[in-house]
């Protein structure tokens, strides 16, 4: 099992498969503590089992002290044939979720304790602007 996307992103979408990815981004920047913030989460996922049947997935957002941010979210990949293998591509929105304060913070998705990834993501202050 090989994950062919992972991606943060301000917006995604997966009709039919297929896979709209906008603006991936790995920091997010604001002026004051707690810091909340929309975005999607792209995943692709492919296997060259085709006997395999769909897989229970988890994702967990922690912090720098392996708090978790946001309760797990749990499913199932239901994957289609795609060219001899199987394929599973879906979208994960997160709506409003509140960064406690700023420092790292991870991604992490485990599907059946086959395959797992793990993006960083950093919560940062903005830096002020620049005067003359």
């Amino acid at each position: 099992m090989t994950f062919e996307i992972f991606a943060v992103c301000e917006k995604a979408l997966a009709p039919r498969g297929s896979l709209t990815v906008i603006d991936v981004f790995d920091r997010i920047t604001a002026n004051k503590q707690p810091v909340k913030k929309s975005f999607c989460l792209a995943v692709r996922v492919r296997s060259e089992n085709l006997d395999e049947p769909g897989h229970r997935f988890v994702v967990e957002m922690i912090d720098g002290d392996a708090r978790q941010v946001i309760p797990r979210v749990e499913g199932c990949m239901l994957p289609a044939r795609s060219g001899g293998l199987l394929v599973t591509t879906f979208v994960i929105d997160f709506d409003q979720i509140v960064f406690p304060g700023f420092g790292p913070y991870e991604i992490n998705m485990d599907i059946a304790g086959r395959a797992r990834m793990t993006l960083p993501l950093s919560v940062e202050p903005a830096q002020d602007p620049v005067r003359n």
